[in-house]
């Protein structure tokens, strides 16, 4: 006796993230003016194994600025990752690629004095 054919089950690709705060396009720095050294906003993005940065500066007054990833697996203990802008003091942009560790990422902006400089950074992550 033939068996019935068997009904193809429809395959649906996985959303890109099944974390709540995980974009496929993070923006850590949005045109933000920095006189402190500042955190960025962090992303939830474990699903994600790179991120192509794409980052700007705009510096008004001499400030120096070093930029650099960082990641956790908890959110609240971060470790620093590579850095894509060191010493920085003129208006710069660039785009590179970086390898993503852990659950959450970050932009850190560590910055020599109170005058302003500002940074846009924008990630897509893969």
């Amino acid at each position: 006796v033939p068996r019935p054919l068997a009904i193809p089950t429809p395959v649906t690709a996985p959303a890109h993230s099944t974390a709540p705060n995980a974009p496929e396009f993070p923006l850590f720095f949005n045109a933000k003016p920095l006189t402190a050294d500042t955190q960025s906003s962090c992303f939830e993005v474990p699903e994600y194994s790179v991120v192509d940065l794409q980052w700007l500066i705009d510096q008004t007054s001499v400030n120096t600025v070093t930029l650099k990833l960082q990641y956790s697996n908890d959110g609240t203990n971060f470790v620093d990752g590579a850095s894509f802008v060191s010493s920085n003091v003129a208006d710069a942009g660039d785009m590179q690629q970086y390898n993503l560790f852990g659950r959450y990422t970050c932009i850190y902006a560590d910055v020599s004095n109170t005058q302003t400089v500002t940074v846009t950074v924008v990630g897509a992550v893969k």
